[in-house]
């Protein structure tokens, strides 16, 4: 089987952890099919930003197939600010750049 996940995509940055990682649901989608041992595709925009070669980067390293994504050049990939107390995600907000 075959699965493309197409959607956006976005940095989760964790401030009391002081951890960040890629996401958005058609990239965590994208990384649990491979993970199931099927044959996933990630379509989307990415940046052409440090985290937006990280992200790709990271996908490929699951196995995730990149080579349909868009690079958009002189953009910014989109990071959301958030918390985690007790398991528990707080709603965050999307910067356009960390620093």
């Amino acid at each position: 089987m075959k699965v493309l996940s197409l959607s956006d995509n976005v940095y989760d940055y964790y401030c009391n952890l002081d951890k960040m990682y890629p996401g958005g649901n058609a990239v965590n989608v994208s990384t649990n099919v491979s993970k199931l041992g099927y044959e996933s595709y990630y379509v989307g925009n990415v940046a052409d930003d440090e985290y937006g070669c990280n992200l790709t980067y990271v996908l490929n390293s699951e196995n995730v197939d990149t080579k349909y994504c868009k690079i958009i050049p002189n953009s910014s990939t989109k990071i959301c600010l958030e918390n985690v107390f007790d398991g528990e995600k707080t709603l965050g907000y999307i910067i356009e750049e960390l620093y």
